[in-house]
């Protein structure tokens, strides 16, 4: 899904501790996968209620969080291709990542649906 020039976008939680060795533990290297991660800890709001444990959640500015975050990470020489929230916090969000960059969006959800889809397969009927 990527062209040659593209990247993988991540967004994480934190950028300072994300790094080839969890790459690495799940079976691959960012020597490999050209990737551009983006940390959202640097944003005040979505810091304060996913790390500071903040009690009331502002859901429009956590959303603006989430939507900068992925464009800072397609921002640069080759941008992104798609992007991978890499926590499952950030599934409710992945509308808005989705639309701030135009590209697709993968996250928990994504994979629970696929590995459920695979596994529960019901029978054609001919309708959709």
């Amino acid at each position: 899904m990527l062209k040659p020039d593209q990247r993988v976008g991540i967004l994480t939680a934190n950028s300072d501790s994300l790094g080839e060795r969890h790459f690495n533990a799940v079976g691959w290297s960012a020597k490999d996968v050209p990737i551009a991660v983006q940390g959202l800890q640097r944003w005040d709001e979505f810091r304060e209620v996913f790390q500071d444990r903040k009690e009331v959640l502002d859901v429009d500015l956590v959303a603006q969080n989430m939507a900068e975050a992925a464009q800072k990470a397609g921002a640069g020489a080759s941008g992104c291709g798609r992007h991978c929230p890499g926590v499952h916090q950030y599934a409710p969000y992945a509308h808005v990542v989705q639309a701030a960059v135009d590209l697709p969006v993968f996250d928990i959800q994504t994979l629970v649906n696929l590995m459920y889809e695979g596994t529960h397969r019901r029978p054609y009927c001919g309708d959709v």
